[in-house]
Formats: C-alpha cells, structure tokens, sequence
C-alpha cells in the first residue's frame, strides 16, 4: 500500500518532536549540570586574593594542568642575580662544546663566593653543574664559561680555521633564550653578579613568566643535574679524589614543603630571588617564583605562595571540582 503524503509527514513531525524533546532534555541536564558546578565554585575560597607577597614579581603556575594560579608582574624584566645560572646550566649541556672533564683554573677562582673549589682540581662536567646550582657556585659558572670558550677556539684551531673572534659564552647564554623563546632574558655575564655592587647597577634580567619556564624546562630535561638542589648538601668527589660538600643556598630544603626543584638568587641590585618546584598537597607540580623580595622575603614570600597554593587546590578538590571548572 502506498503511504499517503500526511501520514509520511505525521511521522516527520513526530520524528522531529522526539528529536526535539531528546535535545531539549539534554539543555535541561547541563543547565542543571552547570549550575551545580557554579555553586560548587562559589564554596571554594581563592587564597590568592588575599595573598601579599613583598616581591616585585611573582608567579604561580601549575604545570601538569597548565594553569597560572597567581601573577603580579610575571612579564616585567628585572634584575635575576643567580637564577642566571639556570640558563648557565641549559647552554653549557646544550652548547655541544662542554667536555666530561673540567679543570679548575686560577682564573676561574676569582669571582666572590668561595665554595672550597681549588684550582687544579679536576670535576665530572655534570658534577660542577650540580655545585653550581645546590651551592650557587660563581667559580663553577666561570669555570664552566672558561672551559666551554677555550674548547670552541681549540676546534677552530685544530681545523685551521679562525672563529672569527673571541669565542663568547655570554652570546650563547642569550641565543639559548632566544632559541627557547624567552625573550625577556638578557645575560652580560655567566654568574648574574651585578656589574657594579656599589652602585647596585645589575647585570642579567627577565622576567619571572621566562625564568620560571626556564626552571621548568631545566626540571624535564636535566633533573640528573637539578635533583640535587632537593636536598640541605650534598657531598661529591672530584675526578682526582678531592672531596667537597656543599651546602644549599635555599633554607626550604631543610622544611617539609616537598621542594623538588630550586635556584636561589640575591644581590643589591636584585635583591632576593628564589625559583622552586614544588609538590602541591594535591600532587600537583607548581612553579613558583619570586623576584626583587629581601634576602629574607623570597623565603617567606614563597613559603606564603605555597600555603596559598595548597589551600586553593584542596578547597577545589573537597568542592568536588578539578581546576579545569576555574
């Protein structure tokens, strides 16, 4: 029998009515859905809003989920004293001109800041990398530039060939900013002293967004190297047996805050600096940074990021949400 033209559209209409009442259900069930999420939201109290910081910068960022949790001038360039290192340590492993041996020299010995190295004494490349960033070593950093300039001019030598100047690590240190895209670093030399102490005039800037991202990449790609500054001291021996230990700049360490990872900076010019991650109550990795504190503060300041972290993570979690809802 041969379906009449009303019945075929009786049965569209009433195919459409069904999809109609499908879809109007669905709205209904995520404006319920929605709301109950926008209530839970409303329990969670952010510590942040009532945090106070007496850093000129600081910056907040959880990295599994991708999230800055606090900022305040995370994009200003200031002065960043010895998280310079940081980016000593990336273009050192990733210049291609770092040998596995490094002799101490005499001229390496004369910045300030003696942590027991001698000149003669001979260290595993990576173990002077790990001095330098547990102790904050300026003699490392410049027995590091030194070795690295010395080995790029023997290449060129060796294949009768002129660099076409004085090999520079500095220049590297900035390309090394550049190729990773953290532009507002900017270095003039290898340690972050200040160029004039006096005159409290700086030398390497950035801001606490590229310095931070810096730590992170550091944490990723080198944590055989940064683990270390997990840790009060630690205790190595160089290639022709001298032993050395050597404290952390970073009093935290000595706290149970779960640091993972941390780079300690302070001059006049700077002021106090400090870099961590650390391992939320949540699980969660978190960045954070303070730049231009107190030689104090930058403690402080982080120990007051983190408490504010962990209260913030755990309200959403016991709201039953995900940072995903914020």
């Amino acid at each position: 029998m041969k379906e009449s033209p009303l019945s075929h559209l009786l049965a569209v209409l009433l195919f459409t009515c069904i999809l109609g009442l499908i879809y109007a259900n669905g709205v209904a069930r995520n404006r319920v859905i929605e709301h109950e999420v926008e209530t839970r939201k409303a329990l969670v109290v952010n510590s942040f809003l009532s945090l106070f910081i007496q850093a000129k910068a600081g910056y907040v960022y959880d990295i599994p989920h991708k999230k800055v949790l606090f900022k305040k001038n995370e994009q200003t360039a200031l002065p960043l004293a010895s998280l310079s290192k940081i980016i000593t340590l990336i273009t050192a492993k990733e210049s291609g001109f770092l040998p596995s041996q490094v002799t101490i020299s005499e001229k390496s010995l004369t910045e300030e800041g003696d942590v027991g190295l001698l000149a003669g004494e001979i260290w595993g490349a990576d173990d002077l990398l790990r001095i330098l960033m547990i102790a904050s070593s300026n003699d490392s950093a410049t027995a590091i530039r030194t070795i690295v300039e010395e080995t790029i001019q023997k290449k060129y030598e060796a294949q009768g060939q002129s660099y076409g100047g004085t090999p520079s690590f500095i220049n590297l240190m900035n390309d090394t900013a550049k190729t990773h895209g953290w532009m507002s670093l900017v270095f003039v030399n290898e340690s972050g002293l200040d160029l004039d102490e006096a005159n409290k005039i700086p030398s390497n800037v950035g801001s606490a967004h590229d310095i931070g991202a810096a730590l992170e990449y550091t944490s990723t790609k080198y944590p055989e190297i940064l683990t270390v500054t997990q840790t009060p001291e630690i205790t190595l021996t160089s290639s022709d047996g001298f032993t050395g230990t050597f404290k952390n700049t970073d009093p935290l360490t000595e706290k149970d805050l779960k640091i993972l990872y941390s780079k300690t900076g302070y001059t006049d010019s700077a002021g106090g600096n400090l870099a961590v991650i650390e391992k939320a109550n949540t699980g969660d990795e978190i960045l954070i940074v303070v730049l231009g504190s107190t030689l104090e503060g930058r403690f402080t300041d982080t120990e007051s990021m983190i408490g504010a972290t962990n209260a913030y993570l755990e309200g959403i979690r016991n709201a039953g949400l995900t940072l995903e809802n914020f």
